[in-house]
C-alpha cells in the first residue's frame, strides 16, 4: 500500500479545498492517478475516511 503524510489546504481565491499528495506517493508507477484527471470525491462519516476514486 502506498501511503505518505498530505495535507489539505484551503484557497479563498477560488474558494475550494486542495489535497496534496506527497511526491513519493504520486511518483509511485502504481499511483492510479493523472495528473488533471477527474476524481470522485466521497466522505465516509463513520469511518472518518475520505475515499478517492477515479471519476466518471
Amino acid at each position: 500500500m502506498l501511503k505518505g503524510i498530505g495535507k489539505i489546504i484551503w484557497t479563498r481565491s477560488r474558494r475550494s479545498y486542495y489535497i496534496l499528495v506527497p511526491e513519493e506517493v504520486a511518483m509511485d508507477s502504481s499511483f492510479p492517478f493523472k495528473r488533471g484527471e477527474r476524481v470522485l470525491i466521497e466522505v465516509d462519516v463513520e469511518n472518518k475516511a475520505l475515499i478517492i476514486r477515479r471519476g466518471e
